[in-house]
């Protein structure tokens, strides 16, 4: 008995370990992968933020942006990433006017080379040269709080959770940032559907009005009111894509009208621009208190 159950582990064997082994690279890979879009994900932030603290484009808050990705490039970053960076960041230290012009574009160049190497770009050293540009949009201008940088959001999640949020995120065939995006916007378009409207609250009340330079105008203090009403908090709609509040408008209006409420030309012009732009697949923003 002791033979033929040694004969049989030992034909058995071979099978297990070419299955444990097969299995053992196929986590290999996958770990990798995910490694790799990891550092992807964060080199494209760190140029962003890169990008943000040049002159003429530098605020406090891009500083903030700044530190934030340099001090998590040491968590994905490659030792040569590493090395590049501590030297480029030495030189835009040197405020002094003995800086020198070449050194900084040399230290700029390595840099981007080595983050494109870690990233599987093969380009020939020899001849490769990065360059920054700035928007060239004064700091001080009124349209410059327009241009602004991916904000940083850090989650801290079971390992479960991010293993679900990966998988769906490979089966919708979306990058696990953008999966996790629509599924907050999902979210809050669900709670938006929850809306309700206080019955001493009348459409007429919003005093929706077309201004002088074409925008349309109403008063917050209403939507305030709703969203008190309805459990939400404002800046769904204050802190939000103008989309947000407008669609408030409109299913307002919509169901103002069902119930035999009078018209609204504002609101009727307002409908019949988002037909349009919806026919012709474009958008239009408003700044912020707008629709």
């Amino acid at each position: 008995m002791e033979a033929i159950l040694i004969t049989i582990l030992t034909a058995t064997l071979p099978t297990v370990i070419v299955a444990g082994v097969a299995y053992w690279f196929t986590k290999k890979r996958e770990r990798e992968a995910e490694l790799h879009k990891e550092k992807f994900e964060h080199y494209k932030d760190y140029v962003i933020g890169l990008a943000g603290i040049l002159e003429g484009e530098s605020t406090a808050e891009n500083q903030i942006t700044y530190a934030l990705v340099s001090n998590k490039l040491n968590l994905v970053g490659s030792q040569p990433v590493l090395d590049a960076h501590i030297k480029f960041q030495g030189i835009i230290e040197n405020k002094s006017d003995d800086r020198s012009k070449a050194d900084y574009d040399e230290s700029l160049t390595q840099l981007i080379y080595e983050i494109r190497k870690d990233i599987g770009m093969k380009d020939d050293k020899a001849s490769f040269a990065a360059r920054l540009w700035d928007s060239g949009v004064p700091t001080d201008s009124p349209n410059k709080a327009k241009v602004k940088f991916n904000s940083l959001i850090h989650l801290r999640v079971p390992a479960a959770t991010k293993g679900r949020w990966v998988r769906a995120s490979r089966v919708a065939g979306v990058r696990l940032t953008d999966w996790i995006v629509d599924a907050v916007e999902a979210q809050m378009r669900q709670q938006m559907v929850k809306v309700a409207i206080p019955d001493d609250l009348a459409f007429s009340d919003l005093l929706l009005a077309r201004d002088s330079d074409g925008h349309v105008s109403f008063d917050w203090a209403v939507i305030k009111r709703i969203c008190e009403a309805s459990g939400l908090p404002v800046e769904l709609f204050l802190d939000a894509p103008e989309d947000n509040v407008s669609g408030l408008i409109v299913r307002w209006y919509q169901t103002h009208r069902q119930h035999g409420g009078n018209s609204d030309s504002v609101a009727e012009d307002l409908m019949a621009e988002i037909i349009i732009e919806e026919k012709a697949g474009q958008t239009v923003s408003h700044p912020p208190g707008r629709a």
